[in-house]
C-alpha cells in the first residue's frame, strides 16, 4: 500500500493543529502510513504534488477552495484525490459536494466527530491506495499510477520504463525492485528485461505475449512461470 500523502489548507495555528492530531489519531488506529503537508492558503496549494486527501478550510466570503476543488478534481480525478472541507459554514459544507468534496466537517468538531466523518472517505481510500502506485519519475515528477493502467514494464540499464495506457514514464530502477513493487498485484517477468500485466494480455502465441498490439518475447527460463500465472489467473 502507498503511504497516505496528506495536505491541510488552513490559516489559523490552532485549528490546524487540532485537525493534524485529529488525523494523527485516527489514521494510527487504522495502521495507515500517512504524511501531512500544511499550507497556509488556497493559492500556495500546489497542483503538481497528487495527494491522496486534501483537507480544505472554507471560510467565509472566500469561495477559493471550492475553485481549487475543481482543479484537483479536473487533474486527478475522484479515484486518486479524497477532498474533504473543513468550514463553520454548513450550507458551505453542503455547497461543497456539488464542486467534488468527498466529505465535509463542521467546526467545532470532537476528534470522535472527525472519526465519524472519516468512516465515509476511509474505505474508499485504502482501496484507492492499495490499487495504485506513485511513480517518481527520471524527470522528477510524482505521477499516481492505478495498476490496472499498467501495460508493461522493459529494463535498459539502470532505469525502467513504465508502459501505461496514457503513455511511458522512465524511472532510475531495478527490474528487480519492480517485481518487489508489483508482487502478488497480477503482474509476471517474462524475461530479463520486461514484465508484464496478466491483466492487459492480448493475445499469447507460442514464445510471445501481445499487450496493446506490442508483441513482446518469453525467454525459455521464465516461459514455465509466465504460464503457472496466467494459467492461475484465468483457470485455464
Amino acid at each position: 500500500m502507498d503511504s497516505a500523502r496528506i495536505a491541510i489548507i488552513e490559516d489559523e495555528v490552532g485549528a490546524k493543529e487540532h485537525l493534524a492530531s485529529c488525523i494523527n489519531g485516527f489514521f494510527n488506529s487504522e495502521g495507515m502510513p500517512f504524511s501531512i503537508d500544511y499550507y497556509a492558503t488556497v493559492d500556495s496549494f500546489p497542483l503538481d504534488i497528487p495527494y491522496s486527501l486534501v483537507f480544505i478550510d472554507i471560510v467565509v466570503f472566500d469561495k477559493n477552495g471550492f475553485e481549487l476543488s475543481k482543479r484537483i478534481r479536473e487533474k486527478y480525478g475522484e479515484e486518486t484525490t479524497a477532498i474533504v472541507f473543513v468550514t463553520s459554514l454548513v450550507n458551505y459544507a453542503i455547497e461543497g459536494y456539488s464542486v467534488g468534496a468527498s466529505a465535509y466537517i463542521v467546526k467545532p468538531y470532537t476528534y470522535d466527530a472527525f472519526c465519524l466523518r472519516m468512516r465515509t472517505v476511509i474505505d474508499r481510500l485504502r482501496m484507492s491506495l492499495d490499487d495504485r502506485i506513485t511513480l517518481y519519475t527520471r524527470d522528477k515528477q510524482h505521477v499516481p499510477v492505478h495498476l490496472s493502467s499498467i501495460l508493461y514494464i522493459t529494463s535498459s540499464g539502470h532505469y525502467v520504463t513504465y508502459h501505461i495506457e496514457s503513455g511511458d514514464y522512465e524511472l532510475r530502477q531495478t527490474l528487480k525492485e519492480c517485481i518487489a513493487t508489483l508482487q502478488g498485484k497480477g503482474f509476471v517477468q517474462i524475461s530479463n528485461w520486461c514484465i508484464v500485466s496478466l491483466e492487459n494480455i492480448e493475445n499469447v502465441e507460442g514464445d510471445a505475449v501481445t499487450i496493446s498490439g506490442t508483441k513482446l518475447s518469453i525467454s525459455r527460463s521464465r516461459k514455465k512461470e509466465f504460464l503457472m500465472e496466467f494459467t492461475k489467473r484465468y483457470g485455464i
